[in-house]
C-alpha cells in the first residue's frame, strides 16, 4: 500500500470557530446577564497568521497574530474590501462545507 503525503499546499489554511450565545427566555431564572462574560454570537476563521471574526451584530475584527498575538489591535478597518471579501468567502465556505474534500477546499484563503 502506497503512502500518501499531503503537501502543505494541500492542507487547509484556515479553521472555523463558532460561538452561539445561548438564548434565554424572558422569565428564565437561570438566564445569564448580558454582562456575564458570555460573548455575543460570532463566527471566525483562524489562519496561521491571522484571526478574522464576524459578529452577529455586523461588527468585524481582524488581528495579525504574528505581530499582535494578544489581539490588542483590531485591524479590520485597515483591510481592503477585497481582503475582507476573501476572508468572508472563506468563512462562509467553511460554514457550509460537508465532507473531507469540501473542507479541504473551503479551508484555503484566497490571496
Amino acid at each position: 500500500m502506497g503512502e500518501h503525503r499531503l503537501q502543505m499546499t494541500d492542507w487547509r489554511q484556515a479553521v472555523l470557530i463558532e460561538h452561539h450565545h445561548p438564548a434565554s427566555k424572558k422569565d428564565d431564572p437561570d438566564a445569564a446577564d448580558d454582562n456575564s462574560g458570555n460573548p455575543p454570537s460570532y463566527e471566525a476563521i483562524r489562519t496561521p497568521d491571522a484571526l478574522w471574526v464576524e459578529y452577529a451584530d455586523g461588527e468585524r475584527e481582524y488581528y495579525d497574530m504574528k505581530n499582535d498575538p494578544d489581539q490588542l489591535h483590531n485591524r479590520a478597518s485597515l483591510l481592503s474590501k477585497s481582503q475582507q471579501g476573501a476572508l468572508h468567502k472563506t468563512l462562509t465556505g467553511l460554514q457550509k462545507c460537508e465532507g473531507a474534500e469540501a473542507r479541504r477546499k473551503a479551508g484555503h484563503v484566497e490571496q
